[in-house]
């Protein structure tokens, strides 16, 4: 096509110049908004992170002594004066859990290793913004340039073929990182191809046939959604169709025996989000659906895996050790390399994951049988699960159409 190609030579400048001319030319339209909305400061993202002041001083009603660390949940207080010649408490723990940054950048991936990727909206949006990763622009302009969507253009599903494209090189692009690979990359759907369970097979459909043209095997791909009841029925669709899901947004107990029903292999559990709402036990929560999702395995290896998410200080890890990924802050990662090991005991049926909850009660029940009405799905969570379900998937919603816009303003320029 070569009036296609004459466009897309022109085109070729800095493409991350031309990305930047994009945020600039659009600084007073709607995108900036939603970027706004989608992006708190940085001062704000330290606030979510860590506990308030106020927040650390008081106490649950379950909590032990802050000085004592999580002796409610069968934890010893957690040491952190460093010894030279011992192993550190981040070797230790690298034992137990597969251990991930929870911000992404690639010089947090060369400082720790980490064997699980994300490639999100949000993702994408910083590196572009942030100027973080000067190929991004590269790979925008490479996906703007799949002849394939072109082709396909008229079809209904085509506009999404152009994200499905970039989020799949950007996908590539990491795990082939010379700073030392990752294994599995989790890769989200566009919001847009989870409106039924059949635009999302045909999504993931599409973005597993771009891994393979690049040369991905499918055992190093999952695929991103949300927790919310529209999402598990897609996931209930993506593993019939032989795909595997990474289900995020997890808030309560019910979804996460939802996700397992539909097949889900990575099941994404925030701790802090939870304890933060003042309503929930974030650590208990997670032991809870640890014990579900591995219920019927005799290997704890088996089942589908545990992502712990939103941790806020060392008890936290500490408490959840020998889950299957552990999402850490930078700042708690330093910590744990600069602190001795012998922290972490995962064969103690009291340390760790495989801890009880703090009251010592046993396991609320759990839903029998895939949900059949929206109504069914929302009266099996607590209210502040569904607030943050809620407000969790409007910043994914958000992300998604920023990004969109993104895009579609860029191929303007080409």
């Amino acid at each position: 096509m070569p009036v296609r190609q004459s466009r897309l030579a022109v085109g070729r400048r800095s493409t991350l110049a031309l990305c930047a001319c994009v945020f600039s030319c659009i600084s007073s339209s709607t995108l900036r908004s939603v970027l706004s909305a989608a992006f708190t400061s940085g001062s704000a993202k330290a606030a979510a992170r860590t506990p308030s002041v106020a927040s650390r001083a008081a106490p649950r009603a379950s909590a032990a002594p802050a000085n004592v660390g999580r002796l409610g949940h069968g934890m010893a207080p957690f040491n952190t004066a460093a010894s030279p010649g011992m192993k550190n408490a981040l070797q230790q723990l690298r034992g137990l859990s597969s251990i991930v940054p929870d911000e992404f950048s690639l010089e947090l991936h060369e400082e720790f290793g980490s064997s699980l990727a994300f490639v999100s909206s949000r993702t994408i949006l910083e590196a572009l913004e942030s100027e973080s990763w000067p190929r991004m622009g590269d790979l925008v302009e490479e996906a703007q340039g799949n002849e394939a969507c072109a082709v396909d253009w008229d079809l209904e599903e085509a506009p999404l073929c152009f994200e499905e494209s970039l989020f799949v090189l950007v996908g590539r692009d990491l795990l082939a990182h010379p700073g030392g690979a990752f294994g599995t990359v989790s890769t989200e759907l566009p919001s847009t191809a989870l409106t039924s369970p059949a635009a999302a097979v045909a999504s993931a459909g599409r973005m597993m046939a771009m891994y393979r043209d690049l040369g991905v095997a499918a055992d190093r791909v999952l695929f991103r959604v949300p927790a919310n009841f529209w999402g598990l029925r897609a996931v209930a669709a993506l593993s019939k169709a032989g795909f595997a899901s990474h289900v995020t947004h997890v808030y309560s107990l019910a979804q996460a025996a939802l996700a397992k029903e539909a097949g889900a292999v990575a099941v994404q559990v925030y701790v802090g989000r939870i304890e933060r709402t003042g309503a929930g036990d974030g650590i208990t929560l997670a032991r809870q659906i640890y014990r579900v999702l591995k219920d019927g395995h005799d290997d704890n290896k088996k089942g589908p895996l545990v992502v712990a998410a939103s941790l806020s200080s060392l008890e936290d890890v500490s408490a959840l050790a020998g889950a299957d990924y552990l999402l850490v802050p930078p700042k708690l990662l330093r910590e744990l390399r600069d602190s001795p090991g012998g922290e972490f005991d995962a064969a103690s049926p009291e340390q760790g994951i495989r801890g009880p909850s703090s009251d010592n009660k046993e396991d609320p029940p759990i839903p029998s049988g895939f949900l059949l009405s929206f109504e069914e799905f929302e009266a099996a969570m607590p209210n502040f699960a569904k607030q943050l379900l809620a407000s969790g998937v409007e910043r994914y919603l958000q992300q998604a159409s920023a990004l969109h816009e993104l895009l579609t303003r860029a191929k303007e320029y080409m």
